[in-house]
């Protein structure tokens, strides 16, 4: 058992996974996923595709990473919204399911999450359009990245919010 444990604890290692991170690392983590989404974003020239998708990815490792952390309903949040916006800029179908699927992960996984607020009326707009991958414009916009400041006062998570850990 130790030989495995040992062997798991190498191959964590060696992907760069900690077997464990404190709240201020998470946090930590979470800011400079934003702030790549920022540039990703604001970034002149616009990004590629590819460029908004490896920032998806991000939140979505993210989550996958620290299913508990306080800033995973974030994380879907802002992966969600940002796929929407991939498909709203380069009209592929792909990014409009991964944007409601992380959205719907979101209500599913964190039911008492404050960004559930305004869910029906992000999703609403995409839910209505085709499924083909031709560009379409919506009247929505997805939801502005969690600001700094919000990040600074954030408390420390403390359990998941299903219930204890």
């Amino acid at each position: 058992l130790a030989r495995f444990v040992a062997s798991v604890a190498l191959v964590c290692l060696a992907m760069g996974t900690p077997l464990r991170a404190t709240p201020e690392q998470q946090r930590e983590l979470f800011a400079r996923t934003l702030a790549r989404e920022r540039i990703v974003r604001d970034g002149n020239p616009p990004p590629t595709l590819q460029q908004i998708r490896e920032v998806v990815g991000a939140y979505e490792q993210f989550v996958r990473r620290f299913p508990i952390s306080g800033f995973s309903d974030n994380a879907l949040w802002q992966a969600g919204n940002l796929s929407l916006l991939a498909y709203q800029r380069f009209g592929q179908a792909t990014d409009r399911r991964a944007g409601l699927r992380l959205l719907s992960q979101l209500k599913s996984s964190y039911p008492s999450s404050s960004l559930l607020e305004r869910y029906d009326e992000t999703v609403a707009g995409f839910d209505a359009q085709p499924v083909d991958d031709a560009p379409v414009t919506v009247a929505s916009k997805p939801a502005p990245p969690v600001a700094p400041a919000t990040l600074a006062a954030a408390p420390p998570p403390t359990a998941a919010p299903w219930g204890p850990a």
